[in-house]
């Protein structure tokens, strides 16, 4: 029929409950970061997240400082539920 060909996206959107695409990643990014500081001390990646929130690197940035400077989530303050063996 074409009726939805020539309505505007946003109030597409809008009506469907969807999120704005700049929305959406950063709630991707932001869950990702979060699922990182939880992870146990035991983890390959629990040294690096943590050493990335508290130090300062000029070069060579790489993701997990970008994710740990746009939301500052404290590894030592979020509580870490150990998966039952």
């Amino acid at each position: 029929m074409g009726g939805l060909r020539t309505t505007a996206t946003d109030a597409l959107n809008a009506h469907a409950h969807l999120l704005p695409a700049a929305l959406i990643v950063r709630k991707w990014c932001h869950l990702a970061m979060t699922r990182m500081a939880t992870l146990p001390e035991g983890h390959p990646l629990y040294k690096p997240v943590k050493r990335k929130r508290t130090g300062r690197t000029k070069r060579h940035k790489g993701p997990i400082h970008y994710l740990a400077r746009w939301f500052e989530t404290d590894v030592n303050k979020v509580e870490k539920i150990l998966a039952a063996a």
